[in-house]
């Protein structure tokens, strides 16, 4: 995921969590934030922190995020036949 930090070194959004997706985060009036446990890597101490990640409104109902080996993953996923995508 691409992402800037701001004055205080925190990450901010950018674009959409898909890395497939090339939408631009610009406002918070579509899309989805989506709430992610990040675990402490094997043998690194730390306890396990929540993170926020946006995807745009053509991947909110498609797209949905996991943390495989310490590394986000999008996985795209059937809609039921028929719905429509809120893109």
């Amino acid at each position: 995921m691409t992402d800037r930090r701001s004055g205080t070194g925190e990450r901010l959004l950018s674009k959409c969590a898909n890395p497939e997706c090339t939408n631009r985060f610009l406002y918070l009036r579509g899309g989805r934030l989506v709430p992610v446990k990040i675990e402490a890597p094997a043998g690194v101490p730390g306890a396990p922190r929540q993170e926020l990640f946006w995807l745009c409104p053509a991947c909110a109902d498609t797209v949905r995020l996991t943390v495989d080996d310490g590394q986000l993953t999008a996985h795209r996923v059937a809609l039921p036949a028929g719905s429509n995508s809120a893109a």
